[in-house]
């Protein structure tokens, strides 16, 4: 498949005073006026519908938050028996650890909330340790009613694959197993052991992984795996090989952080983070005409969809074409932005929601000059907080396309910091946000309605 060129986006940056002359210039997310303004949609705002009209969090809800345990960002996913009720896959960390060990402490939960603001609690584990970057979806099936979901196929796209539960650092009591899962020492691998292969289960792929490609002796392999179940609970099955492995010599010889999009004729986009020898990150889109398990063949095989430096994507369908948001990093020499980059603008730096859109899958995409959410929170009690991460951008859409409700991994809770040296840090929590859309939605209105 061919993918078209990027195209440099001549646009205004927020507050400028250059007119628009189509959707394309209101970030897809607005019409332009024939005043040259742009009129957003509900859940945006700014000059060129660029940014996330967010509304103050209630403190009560947040999302999903367990205190004292880890969470880094999840899917949310609608029941379809009509009860509103949501199903969260997220990723937490075991053994009481930070986030800084989610390799290989990460592992996979459905959460459920009678709200899409929460608050969540957890239901079922779906993934043991080690799998991270969880993007998730439903395959609806047959049924209606209180059967909708019986038939239905439920999704769970990672990275990583089970490793030996002895080689987990425990960071309640503070122990850190060799490599080997047989006393203490510096590193928690795979573990081997007396006997016993590297990782109890499936980790295989297609081809050998060269010496130069990172996290090897760990859980992560860079290679995206399934699982699949035909209940939210369980329990799930592995797909016997990965769905999208590296390209070792392309852009992309090690991926990650894969999310999908189902389209209404069967066919699904993955879209994942490529990162090459140089350690810089980028988003690629790949497709599958045969549905969810592949095979998948990449829209961008041979180079990313735009230049931009991110990661963490998460793709969408709107009103006038695709979406995706993601975790902006500042730009580089190895990795220039696509748009006049502003500083000023940016100043949220390493904490940044980016947005870019396409009326085409196969592109071009357009990288939004403006973010689409920064690092700092209002509450419903008038108080403000900056956070010290926001990454994992995830978000729920109604059936229009309009976005309701954004969800960040985020640190940190309350009480605990993102301090290395600090006893207390990195633990860290799943924050939903809901925008200007979500009042009127059929889930805010349910919120109103409760006592």
């Amino acid at each position: 498949m061919r993918f078209s060129a990027l195209l440099v986006l001549i646009g205004s940056l927020e507050g400028a005073s250059a007119a628009c002359r189509s959707a394309l210039d209101c970030g897809l997310n607005g019409e332009c006026l024939p005043s040259g303004a742009c009129e957003c949609d509900k859940g945006w705002r700014g000059a060129v519908c660029g940014e996330l009209d967010l509304l103050p969090v209630d403190k009560a809800k947040r999302g999903l938050l367990l205190p004292g345990s880890a969470t880094w960002g999840g899917t949310p996913i609608p029941h379809a028996d009509g009860s509103g009720r949501i199903s969260l896959f997220a990723e937490q960390m075991v053994n009481g650890c930070p986030l800084k060990d989610w390799v290989n402490n990460s592992q996979i939960v459905h959460a459920t909330a009678s709200s899409p603001l929460g608050p969540f609690a957890i239901q079922s584990l779906a993934l043991p340790p080690f799998h991270h970057n969880v993007g998730a979806a439903r395959v609806a099936g047959a049924g209606a009613g209180a059967n909708a979901q019986q038939s239905d196929q439920w999704l769970i796209y990672s990275t990583g694959c089970n490793v030996w539960p002895d080689t987990l650092p425990n960071c309640t009591h503070a122990t850190t197993p060799s490599a080997t899962g047989t006393g203490t020492g510096a590193g928690a691998g795979a573990g081997a052991g007396a006997g016993r292969p590297a990782f109890p289960g499936n980790c295989s792929g297609l081809t050998p992984m060269p010496p130069q490609v990172p996290f090897q002796h760990l859980g992560l392999d860079g290679r995206i795996r399934l699982s699949t179940a035909s209940s939210p609970d369980g329990p799930w099955r592995d797909e016997p090989l990965p769905v999208l492995q590296p390209q070792y010599g392309g852009w992309d010889p090690f991926t990650t952080n894969a999310a999908p999009l189902l389209l209404p004729n069967g066919s699904t986009v993955l879209v994942y983070r490529g990162i090459n020898g140089t350690g810089t990150d980028a988003i690629g889109l790949a497709f599958s005409q045969a549905g969810p398990t592949g095979p998948f063949e990449r829209i961008s095989k041979d180079a990313p969809i735009f230049t931009d430096h991110s990661e963490d994507p998460f793709l969408y369908k709107g009103r006038r074409g695709y979406h995706i948001v993601m975790h902006h990093l500042p730009p580089n020499p190895l990795q220039p932005a696509s748009f006049p980059f502003d500083p000023k603008v940016w100043a949220c730096d390493y904490d940044c929601v980016g947005h870019a859109y396409a009326e085409n899958l196969w592109g071009p995409w357009y990288y939004s000059p403006v973010p689409a959410a920064n690092n700092t929170v209002a509450f419903t009690d008038g108080t403000t907080e900056v956070l010290n991460a926001r990454e994992r951008a995830q978000v729920l859409t109604d059936e229009h396309g309009d976005v309701l409700v954004l969800y960040n991994g985020v640190c940190c809770q309350p009480g605990y910091t993102d301090d290395d040296d600090h006893e207390n840090h990195e633990i860290t929590y799943t924050l939903a946000a809901p925008t200007a859309a979500y009042p009127s939605s059929t889930w805010g209105q349910r919120d109103a309605a409760k006592p």
